[in-house]
């Protein structure tokens, strides 16, 4: 393996809000040169099979993943879920449950209660509070035998203490790591990320968040990383003793 791989660990399908099925997806990365990767649907695992099935024919390496939405203290936060039993029954039925909520038909139906509510003097509804809470999420993805990074992390930062101690705080729950290698960021941006991941003894994840070619995400799938970033994330998903 040389230095510098080409991965993509944050995907979107036409299972979600992607624009491809994930057999084009798999021909998207492959014409990209990307050697690892994994589909992260949110809130749904579908089309892990035919991704999977789809990247082997294409000498892809990939792992079961997921963008799962958790509720924290009434803010959404998504978090990404690796190396799981795609077959665990609690784990699809709360991915199921969440999806039905976030659901754009979902979501008109909640607008127009939010507006009977007002009316009636009552207080808006929080689209987080229909979420599986944070911790939840965190131990079911456990239970189904994965683990968990934070999604593109920077949407929660403040100031750099009040990041640390949200880093220290979710480590408790069981979080793995962060995504520090986003595409979407700066070089700043993720030189910050990776000081913090070192700094709080947190693994790296690393994606694109591809959808497809949907503004404002004109961009190709996958992104070059280098192995110390890399080899650990490998390990702990158990695909450490492949060579692609």
């Amino acid at each position: 393996m040389s230095n510098a791989v080409k991965i993509d660990f944050h995907l979107h399908s036409n299972f979600s809000d992607g624009m491809f099925s994930p057999e084009i997806l798999a021909d998207q990365l492959a014409y990209a040169g990307v050697k690892y990767a994994a589909l992260t649907d949110h809130d749904n695992i579908d089309g892990l099979g035919r991704f999977e099935s789809a990247t082997r024919r294409r000498g892809i390496s990939c792992i079961n993943g997921v963008e799962m939405s958790a509720n924290k203290q009434g803010h959404i936060y998504h978090l990404l879920g690796y190396g799981f039993d795609s077959n665990h029954k609690q784990l699809h039925h709360e991915l199921e449950r969440n999806y039905k909520h976030l659901h754009p038909g979902f979501y008109a139906k909640l607008d127009k209660f939010k507006s009977i509510l007002c009316r009636l003097g009552g207080h808006e509804l929080s689209q987080a509070a229909c979420l599986i809470p944070f911790e939840d999420a965190i131990s079911l993805i456990h239970d189904a035998g994965g683990h968990v990074f934070l999604a593109h992390p920077l949407y929660l930062y403040r100031t750099q203490q009040q990041f640390d101690d949200l880093l220290i705080e979710l480590k408790e729950y069981g979080l793995a790591g962060i995504e520090a290698n986003y595409k979407p960021y700066s070089q700043q941006e993720t030189h910050l990320l990776l000081k913090s991941a070192k700094q709080n003894d947190l693994l790296v994840c690393s994606g694109s968040d591809f959808h497809g070619e949907i503004p404002p995400r004109l961009m190709d799938p996958g992104l070059t990383i280098n192995q110390e970033h890399l080899l650990p994330f490998l390990k702990l998903v158990g695909l450490d003793d492949l060579t692609v």
